[in-house]
């Protein structure tokens, strides 16, 4: 029998093996092993990690972006690879949403997809995921609302640029807010290859820029926030906790007169378009619109889905 529930993460049960995928908190049951998508808060507790004595998934680029130290188990892969860990068979692929960010493969009687956040659309930096057929998927549902569909990146590469440009004709700084990991590197190579003029990051972004340079993307080249003598027009990112950006840089700002909706994320389109090409057989839905998603795929595409509710389970 396989089981696919949530518990402080997403759980699959299959002939005895407990494996554990981007744990947020301890879960009631020990696994056999952990998989990691990627170093987003949101789906990886380090605390977590450090606490269980069993095998830990993940990419180098992830392990880099957490700060872990390399231990005995600590197993890292890379996309296109596989793996035999704890008697479980995983094959990791890249998932294009972050630096590091994976998707994972799982042959049990089943095989499973876990997709992890990812996306689709060739942008600028990293690699667009591929998208894997599966007996059971399991999908994010982030945008997973019809609302939700995004201008393709070559209309909202140049949106940007007009955006600042406006700011700098003006004779002020164009800041742009988004989130510190993602979006802010993509942000980075954009403005940095437009040739504007060179922006500047804030400190909490650099910090991660270091870490994709080190991994092999190009950024172009970028100054870090450090004095508001830099600011005068200049284009500047900040994160967007900092609440002071003219250009809001994700997906939620879809509906916004100021906003670009930048994201990491595929949109619904995408979403529906991997769902349709990978073959499932049975869908499961996980973080975001999860339910307006699963009830979706039963209705439009005719497929069982079942919405993976975040409980205390």
């Amino acid at each position: 029998m396989l089981r696919i529930f949530y518990n402080k993460g997403i759980f699959i049960e299959s002939r005895g093996k407990k494996i554990l995928i981007d744990p947020i908190g301890s879960p009631h049951e020990k696994p056999d092993v952990v998989l990691i998508s990627h170093a987003h808060r949101d789906h990886c507790n380090k605390r977590v990690i450090r606490g269980l004595n069993v095998p830990i998934v993940l990419s180098s680029a992830t392990r880099d972006l957490l700060g872990l130290k390399e231990s005995p188990n600590l197993v890292t892969v890379s996309p296109g690879e596989q793996a035999e860990i704890a008697g479980i068979q995983v094959e990791a692929h890249n998932a294009g949403h972050i630096l590091g960010s994976l998707q994972f493969r799982i042959h049990l009687d089943k095989t499973v997809v876990y997709t992890g956040d990812f996306n689709l659309e060739p942008r600028i930096i990293l690699k667009p995921a591929s998208i894997l057929t599966a007996d059971i998927l399991i999908i994010e549902a982030t945008y997973g609302h019809p609302r939700y569909v995004f201008p393709p990146r070559s209309e909202l590469y140049p949106r940007i640029v007009e955006k600042v440009l406006e700011y700098i004709s003006e004779g002020s700084a164009a800041t742009l807010a988004a989130r510190p990991l993602g979006v802010s590197q993509e942000l980075t190579a954009v403005l940095s290859l437009s040739k504007i003029s060179v922006p500047i990051v804030h400190e909490k972004i650099w910090k991660y820029n270091v870490l994709y340079e080190k991994h092999g993307e190009n950024l172009g080249s970028y100054l870090v926030y450090r004095s508001e003598r830099y600011l005068r027009k200049k284009p500047v990112i900040v994160p967007l906790s900092a609440k002071r950006g003219k250009i809001v840089c994700t997906g939620w700002s879809i509906a916004s007169k100021n906003g670009v909706p930048l994201s990491s994320h595929s949109d619904f389109a995408g979403i529906v378009r991997y769902v349709k090409n990978s073959g499932a057989e049975k869908v499961y839905t996980v973080y975001g619109f999860a339910k307006d998603l699963a009830e979706y795929i039963l209705n439009e595409l005719g497929l069982s889905s079942t919405p993976l509710e975040r409980s205390n389970r």
